[in-house]
């Protein structure tokens, strides 16, 4: 194990290494910063289990939560994506344009919003890919 590390490599690939150790030991922390994100940015019905799941199991549990929580989540996000990807396709804009979704969305906070072009779309999607992807990682190193 120590030779390894003592391994006659650039002082600088050593740190990267540690740097990359040291994120995937804490993934589960990026994961729920991710979550409390999803919540602010995409403030609605829609992301409101994500700040229940941290707060209300993730954080009270003794040790880390187990792989059904971390399979909840994961199963959620991915139907999350792909339904907002699906709600900004073109074939949604009439009815996500419509007065009464405007009307429905203003009183009762969906979440869902509808973007013309991709980089506000990413935007709006990047707090759901962060836990995709930070869970995949975390699932790897389970």
């Amino acid at each position: 194990m120590s030779w390894d590390f003592t391994r006659t490599l650039p002082l600088m690939l050593h740190f990267v290494e540690t740097f990359f150790y040291i994120l995937i030991s804490q993934s589960q922390n990026m994961i729920y910063f991710c979550m409390i994100l999803s919540m602010y940015m995409n403030a609605g019905f829609i992301s409101l289990p994500y700040p229940i799941a941290v707060f209300g199991w993730a954080i009270l549990e003794e040790r880390r939560p187990g792989s059904k929580f971390w399979a909840g989540i994961r199963i959620y996000s991915v139907c999350l994506v792909t339904l907002k990807f699906l709600l900004n396709l073109d074939f949604f804009d009439p009815f996500l344009s419509s007065d009464g979704f405007t009307k429905y969305s203003a009183y009762l906070k969906t979440g869902i919003y509808n973007f013309e072009d991709l980089p506000n779309l990413i935007f709006y999607m990047l707090p759901e890919i962060g836990i995709l992807c930070f869970l995949m990682l975390h699932e790897i190193k389970l």
